[in-house]
């Protein structure tokens, strides 16, 4: 009965150590993803003979670094900005826009 438990304990130990290997990868590959520098910009036009055609476009980036020079008591706010924009045109079929 003894062997029994031991044998249970070990196993169980080797899937917790595996599982948490596992989370801590995870998460370390989530927050490099996350903290990545690299911008994509992502443009999409659907067009149809009898749908609307919604296109979007997203504008650079917004890029605000606080560090300890520029982010005391008594100084400015930071900011940046940037532009995205959205075009819906109607259709071809009945030249009218659509709410559904």
């Amino acid at each position: 009965m003894q062997k029994v438990k031991e044998k249970d304990v070990l196993i169980l130990s080797i899937v917790g150590v595996i599982t948490l290997i596992i989370v801590v990868i995870g998460a370390t590959y989530a927050y490099f993803q996350a903290t990545s520098s690299d911008s994509q910009n992502v443009s999409a036009n659907v067009s149809s003979n009898t749908t609307d055609n919604l296109s979007f476009s997203i504008g650079n980036p917004i890029y605000i670094r606080a560090t300890e020079e520029n982010f005391t008591q008594g100084m400015g706010s930071l900011a940046s900005s940037t532009t995205a924009s959205a075009i819906l045109t109607a259709n071809n079929y009945t030249n009218n826009a659509t709410r559904n």
